[in-house]
């Protein structure tokens, strides 16, 4: 009994160390690190072997940005580093965080270090819980930097109101709505709402609205804006319809992850978007979407009436030579063309 314990013991303590040593550099990350490493010059070489490795949290450092865009990562590549962050209790990870795993490998192999991936995935999920928890006292504060910030879209009329003078009030009421919030994004926006009320920074103010479903501090400002406007004018603020107004315009000029592109579009990165008319005086614009190869090549389209569809350079060459008045027709051939 005792012999087959041990038999036992040395299995699991094998298969356990077996998946630790295969997940320290696995086949396909070392694959793309070395597609990484040759692309770049022996200067840049130089400098990363040279340079000190200072890991920061959040944004690339001078070593990370020259490795940078040197290839494109596929979400396939991210799943198996999913499934160990799964085993790790964090399964939030970002495709930025990601990507970052891919590239702080790379770095510790130009300065031939033989860093487990493992590793690298440990402190990037640390990162991750230390930010989130920080994040989560963050939303709780009624002020950050000395500088207090509404509870929700009332609150924050309200103390909008506060920070206007009535003379300026006065010339408000003498625009339309949509001269207001244009003229307002750069002005009160960014300086008030966006900056001042922390949207980008997170706070308990785009906490709020993100549980509303709006996710972009230009749209919360927006939101803002318009609902102050209305308020000043004796008008109904309907947050509900401008709620469902920005989900009709997200749907129309989607933002993707690489989670949501097709299994059969790899190799690609968004590249850009086009608006286009789909009628005259038609207010909202929709766009069409361009993805490109590490080469630059614009391979897939997006439109959102359409679906996806895989470009050849002859398509790419006719849209082109169109007018912005001519994507819905064009549109519209290509894909019954099949």
């Amino acid at each position: 009994m005792k012999k087959f314990f041990c038999v036992i013991l040395f299995l699991c303590s094998a298969s356990i160390f077996g998946q630790t040593a295969e997940f320290c550099h696995p086949n396909y990350i070392k694959n793309i690190s070395t597609k990484i490493i040759d692309k770049l010059t022996t200067t840049e070489i130089q400098f990363i072997q040279n340079s000190t490795l200072q890991l920061e949290k959040n944004w690339l450092n001078e070593n990370e940005q020259i490795l940078n865009n040197r290839v494109i990562i596929n979400y396939s590549d991210f799943l198996p580093i999913l499934e160990y962050a799964r085993d790790s209790e964090e399964n939030l990870l970002s495709e930025f965080q990601l990507e970052r795993i891919f590239l702080i490998y790379a770095l510790n192999k130009i300065q031939e270090k033989n860093t487990c991936v493992s590793t690298i995935i440990d402190k990037i999920i640390e990162w991750s819980k230390e930010n989130k928890k920080a994040l989560a006292l963050r939303i709780e504060k009624d002020s950050i930097n000395g500088k207090y910030i509404p509870t929700d879209l009332n609150d924050a009329i309200k103390h909008l109101d506060l920070k206007l003078a009535d003379e300026f009030k006065s010339k408000i009421k003498l625009m339309t709505e949509e001269q207001f919030t244009v003229e307002g994004h750069i002005g009160i926006g960014l300086r008030v709402i966006r900056n001042g009320w922390e949207l980008w920074g997170k706070s308990r103010l785009s906490n709020y609205f993100e549980n509303l479903g709006i996710d972009h501090p230009d749209t919360m400002s927006g939101i803002i804006l318009t609902s102050y406007y209305r308020q000043l004018i004796g008008e109904p603020i309907d947050l509900e319809s401008q709620i469902k107004e920005y989900q009709n315009r997200l749907r129309k000029n989607p933002h993707f992850t690489k989670k949501e592109f097709p299994i059969n579009v790899k190799d690609v990165e968004f590249d850009g978007a086009i608006g286009y008319p789909e009628f005259k005086e038609q207010k909202e614009w929709p766009s069409v979407s361009f993805f490109r190869s590490i080469n630059g090549e614009i391979t897939w389209i997006y439109s959102y009436k359409f679906g996806w569809k895989q470009l050849t350079k002859e398509q790419l060459v006719e849209f082109d030579k169109i007018s912005v008045y001519e994507i819905q027709a064009w549109l519209e051939h290509l894909y019954k063309s099949g």
